[in-house]
Formats: C-alpha cells, structure tokens, sequence
C-alpha cells in the first residue's frame, strides 16, 4: 500500500508537529480521508508522538518553575548543575525520539510494497454513461423531512441556510441545492446532513464522480440512519462511474447496518454480483 497523493502525504510529519498552516492543514485531513495508508501512519506514529509531547511538555514546566523560581537578574547566579543535566537529558531524549520517529517513517515508506490498483477512471462522465450498465439506473430521492417546528433549534430555522437550501431540493432544483449546500458544509465542516445531500443532489443532477466526495464526509460525521442512506448513495455513485467493485464494498456496509436500506441494497448487490460473474 502506498500514499495515494505523495505531494500532499509528505506533509504528514509537519502535521505530527503542528507546523502546518491552517490551508495546509485543511488540505492534509481531506487527503486522511481518501488515503488510507497516511490514516495509518498517523495512527502508528501516536504512541511516538504522545511520548514527545509528553516530553517537550515536561521540559516548558521545568523551564517556568525555574524561571519562577529565580532570582532577580542583579542577583542570578548561574544554573544549577541539575537544571544542566535536566535540560541536556529533556533535548536528548526529543532528539532520540526525533531521529527514531524520522526513521521508522522512512523503513515503512521504503518497504511498503506497491498498491495494485486500478488506473482512476478520468473519462467524462457522458463518455462512462454510453459503456456503462448502469447508466440508465434511476437515482431515487432521498426523502426528507423538514422540522415540525423550525426555528427552535439554533441554525435549523426556517431561514437558516441548510433549510434555504433543503427547499431547493424539495422543489427538484438539485443544481442549485447542491451550490446552496456546499456553502453550508463550509460554514459548517461538522454538518453530516448537509454533506449527505449535497451528495445525492449532486447524483440526481448527473454528476456522480462529484457525488463521491460528500458522501464520504457523510459517512464519516453521520451516524445511524443517515450513515446507512450515505454509504447506499456512495454505492449508487460508484455504479454510475462505473466501479461497481467499489460499490459492492459499500452495499455490504448497508447490508451489516441491517436498517431501512437494507433489503434494496440486497437486491441491488445481487445485481451486482451476476453483472461480475457473467462470463
């Protein structure tokens, strides 16, 4: 397995330090989305990185007690030996833990054997819908249901931007739904819902390689329903661009959710499944 963006993966020791910018650093946790490998290599660097902070934590208390603790400047004297030794053991270690981190990092970059994957499909979208079976598969609505009383719930008013944009969408105006919640994920990154039908608006206007990215911010933030109904939609956008392996993946985590979605994705894996083994 190996980073799917190294240009943006070589971040990732930056991003351990927090010496990434606010854009860098925006750009870098999209990417954790997507790459699997730098998931993981952020979550096997932890242990290493906890000790550090742990460390370098230790070394600032030291260095405020002993400056609280000082004499006036007229009156200094020297450091101690023990704050000596103190400081040459705290850099030693951050040092060692440093070159050890940089190290292992490096071992399984270097040993990490080749991802074997498909090419990315880069053909138009009109250009998939004249090869692919499911070109002609209809996307159904997702149903929504505006709040029985809007306006109590900070944000989810009547004229809160999602509900602005949730009334595009009931009116089947998806392309205009979908700028409306687009805006509204980057007013708020953590709006599962607004991730989800951003998603399916994008799909119900025909742009389904756009549709993937939402819906896995959905399945991401979400939880319960809405997780089930994203990961059924990120199935349905795999299949219009013709990735129906993919697809399978998403339909069996419909399937093991065991909700709604449950029987639809079963007939739609079975599909599927026949359209692979027809040779």
């Amino acid at each position: 397995m190996k980073c799917t963006n190294p240009h943006i993966g070589r971040l990732i020791t930056r991003y351990e330090f927090g010496a990434l910018d606010e854009s860098e650093r925006a750009i870098f946790l999209d990417h954790l989305i997507e790459c699997v490998y730098c998931h993981n290599e952020v979550y096997a660097m932890r242990p290493f990185m906890e000790v550090l902070r742990e460390h370098r934590r230790e070394a600032r208390r030291r260095m405020v007690h002993e400056e609280a603790s000082a004499p006036s400047p007229l009156a200094q004297s020297p450091p101690s030996p023990w704050f000596r030794r103190s400081l040459l053991v705290a850099a030693s270690v951050l040092v060692v833990i440093c070159l050890s981190l940089v190290a292992v990092y490096l071992m399984r970059l270097r040993s990490a054997p080749e991802m074997v994957t498909q090419p990315r499909d880069v053909r138009p979208e009109s250009e998939i819908a004249r090869t692919s079976p499911w070109s002609e598969m209809v996307i159904p609505k997702a149903p929504y249901q505006p709040p029985e009383q809007p306006g109590r719930l900070r944000g989810e008013g009547r004229g809160s931007p999602f509900q602005r944009a949730m009334a595009a969408y009931r009116q089947n105006d998806f392309a205009a739904a979908a700028q409306q919640l687009e805006a509204v994920t980057r007013l708020n990154p953590s709006h599962a819902p607004a991730y989800f039908y951003w998603g399916v608006s994008l799909l119900l206007a025909d742009r389904s390689r756009e549709a993937i990215f939402p819906l896995k911010r959905a399945i991401r933030l979400g939880n319960g329903t809405l997780r089930e109904q994203s990961h059924y939609y990120l199935a349905l956008a795999y299949l219009k661009t013709d990735r129906p392996r993919r697809a399978l993946q998403e339909l069996d985590e419909v399937v093991a959710l065991d909700g709604t979605y449950r029987g639809a994705a079963e007939r739609l894996r079975e599909r599927v499944r026949q359209w692979l083994n027809r040779d």
